[in-house]
């Protein structure tokens, strides 16, 4: 009789997860995720970390620097994604500029981070493909290229 009542159980179980792992939606390790690692050496004197999240029909950019960032006026600096030819991709420098006003405390930066629509750019597009450029005065200070997370 307890192997009977366990037999049921089990299938009944098996069913439930067979269900749940057909209707959920993708895994977030199948989801595009991407990073820009920003060392110092060379031409580069900007250290920090930017990530780029798929959620869906958008991305999240987020990042932080924690040296290379002199002054504390914020309009000093442009953030911009740019293709191996310099093609323009997409400007950070707006959102960067909204959210760091006032908490700028050089070497580093506050906190940022901004949804982009999918219909605009996907994070795939950037992988291996677009560089994260910060230029200082119009003076290129870190460069590096969108990696696969």
């Amino acid at each position: 009789m307890i192997s009977r009542k366990l037999s049921l159980f089990v299938m009944i179980a098996l069913v439930c997860m067979i269900f749940v792992g057909l209707t959920q939606s993708a895994p977030l390790s199948k989801r595009d995720n991407a990073f820009a690692k920003f060392k110092k050496g060379g031409k580069n004197k900007v250290v920090g970390l930017v990530t780029f999240t798929d959620i869906g029909d958008k991305f999240r950019v987020t990042g932080k620097f924690n040296d290379g960032f002199k002054s504390k006026n914020v309009d000093d600096y442009e953030l911009i994604l740019e293709d191996a030819n310099g093609g323009l991709e997409l400007i950070l420098t707006d959102i960067f500029r909204e959210q760091a006003k006032g908490k700028m405390k050089p070497p580093g930066t506050p906190r940022f981070e901004v949804d982009i629509d999918n219909d605009q750019l996907t994070v795939r597009e950037l992988i291996e493909k677009a560089f994260f450029n910060i230029r200082f005065k119009g003076r290129l200070i870190g460069s590096t290229k969108i990696k696969q997370a």
